[in-house]
């Protein structure tokens, strides 16, 4: 389905019920073959509110595989929080702590990954902390590691596991469902009244803040909902719950900056009004993106595809994923795809199979590396030049 080719498609929006939506534009990820995720996403907005989601062919179940397939190398499982993470995680713990109104009920945090936060909220005196994932991998981290309460699930198992639930935790996770109607219903129908939910979600409306070159890169295969304030307020109020207090943020780690708003809600004890916002800035500007960014703003990937040097790219990460689908970093001459993570040697994306990194040890002068960790680049780039003695060019995106 190609932009050019039809404008407004069917599509079922879980804020409104509307059925019609307008494609935005289109992105291309070149992922793992053991991922089992469509990489091709239509960005539509819904023709009655607003709401901006990426589609693929992919569905929940299939998500909820991949997220449970999660595993994370050695060095990231024992990286503690910087400066930055530690001030974010406090503040976070310190927001929740205001807003928990009963001392003897559970606080369950959905998608904890190997986040900090469950810590964060003991030290802040909250002792009935549940963290819960898909990924054994981030249960085993959680109990082992930071010594905390794990249930190996999704929000409806932490539902029905818990009937004495006073809080829930939903931090840079409602971007990730596929199923947003499934959400809504569980907070309509499992959670009780008076329960309340903080929610954070990166704050797609304020993107070109910290990333003005190219915003579309923050458009990431795992985010298939882009808020605002306005459209994370109305999912909110159709699940039954009115907002107690909220705001905005930046979120900064391992040096990515992540605007994000957060707001915390208390579930209705009587069914709120259903009536929801229409507001298409959103969708405007990203649709602008499509048509006047690029995620080769300074055209260094065009004119190295056009010298058809020979080109590894070093760095298999979501940035990685977006710029090999759809950047001119396609075009290049790639000879190979590195990695120094064990997780991610041997993987299969497109024609190549992911190599270790030691094989930059054997390119020469006339050789190209492309660096697409984004956090990493000086690390990267100072092992290239000094550990290694590479003579060769080094681009890094």
């Amino acid at each position: 389905m190609r932009q050019s080719e039809i404008n407004t498609v069917k599509s079922s929006c879980a804020i409104c019920g509307a059925t019609e939506a307008t494609v935005a534009g289109e992105l291309t990820f070149a992922l793992p073959a053991s991922y089992r995720l469509d990489g091709n996403y239509a960005v539509l907005a819904c023709n009655c509110c607003g709401m901006v989601i990426s589609k693929s062919s992919s569905e929940q179940k299939d998500y909820d595989r991949f997220y449970a397939g999660t595993s994370y190398s050695p060095a990231y499982k024992t990286t503690l929080p910087d400066e930055n993470e530690h001030q974010y995680l406090n503040e976070t713990a310190a927001i929740i702590s205001a807003h928990v109104k009963k001392a003897d009920g559970i606080i369950a945090d959905i998608g904890t990954g190997i986040s900090h936060l469950p810590l964060y909220l003991k030290q802040a005196g909250m002792d009935n902390v549940v963290a819960s994932d898909l990924s054994m991998d981030c249960i085993n981290i959680l109990k082992s590691e930071m010594k905390v309460n794990t249930l190996l699930g999704d929000l409806a198992t932490v539902l029905e596991h818990h009937g004495n639930i006073n809080f829930l935790v939903m931090s840079h996770i409602m971007e990730h469902f596929a199923d947003l109607g499934s959400i809504i219903s569980l907070i309509r129908n499992k959670l009780q009244p008076g329960s309340r939910i903080f929610v954070e979600v990166p704050a797609t409306d304020e993107i070109e803040t910290v990333c003005p070159e190219k915003p579309l890169s923050y458009l990431y295969y795992t985010h298939l909902n882009h808020f605002d304030e306005i459209h994370l307020n109305s999912l909110m109020t159709v699940c039954g719950c009115n907002r107690v207090a909220g705001g905005r943020r930046i979120r900064e780690e391992k040096g990515i900056k992540i605007p994000a708003v957060w707001a915390v809600f208390e579930r209705e004890s009587k069914m709120a009004s259903e009536a929801h916002a229409s507001d298409f800035r959103l969708a405007v500007k990203i649709a602008g993106w499509f048509k006047n960014s690029s995620l080769d703003p300074s055209s260094e990937l065009y004119e190295l595809a056009k010298s058809m040097q020979s080109v590894y790219v070093w760095g298999m990460g979501i940035h990685a994923n977006q710029m090999l689908g759809m950047s001119p970093l396609k075009d290049c001459n790639i000879k190979g795809l590195l990695d120094g993570n064990v997780s991610a040697i041997g993987s299969v994306i497109g024609k190549f199979t992911v190599e270790s990194s030691e094989k930059l040890k054997q390119l020469d002068k006339d050789e190209c590396v492309v660096i697409t960790a984004p956090t990493q680049k000086n690390k990267m780039v100072s092992f290239l030049r000094e550990s290694i003695g590479f003579r060769g060019r080094i681009v890094t995106i």
